[in-house]
């Protein structure tokens, strides 16, 4: 049988190859056009944010936000309250690629999902929210009860 790790890796590899694929035709990458949807559904977005959400590095986040201010489709606006931080905020060109970000995304995800059924995609959903959360300690727990 086939780990369940390794085909989230191989499954992951071909979600994002895919996603740059449709990204690249409008001058982003998949994780630009990720990140651009993640900005425009909050209100107020850092850079810190953006790590947390994605699980990614600083040094790997400041260089996609470095390369969207290049673009003009993100713009850093110091914090009002501290100085020391810069909020990521939508730029007018950054809101017009969103709007094709979120159609390309809801487009990929719609072509992952169609072979399935309404069940099977909510089984599908509550799986893959259940594997993105943190369950290092499930997996203790199951190793230690002989599981």
């Amino acid at each position: 049988m086939t780990s369940i790790g390794k085909l989230f890796k191989i499954g992951q590899r071909n979600l994002v190859r895919d996603l740059d694929t449709l990204a690249v035709t409008h001058g982003v990458t998949g994780a630009q056009l990720s990140a651009i949807d993640f900005i425009a559904d909050n209100k107020y977005v850092t850079q810190k944010d953006i790590e947390q959400e994605f699980h990614i590095k600083a040094s790997s986040v400041a260089t996609m936000i470095d390369r969207m201010v290049e673009k003009k489709m993100v713009a850093r606006v110091p914090n009002e309250k501290d100085k020391r931080v810069n909020e990521i905020h939508l730029t007018a060109s950054g809101a017009k690629i969103n709007k094709i970000a979120k159609q390309i995304i809801s487009s990929h995800d719609e072509n992952i999902l169609r072979p399935f059924s309404a069940g099977e995609r909510k089984t599908i959903i509550k799986f893959l929210k259940y594997v993105a959360e943190d369950n290092s300690n499930h997996s203790l727990e199951g190793e230690k009860n002989g599981k």
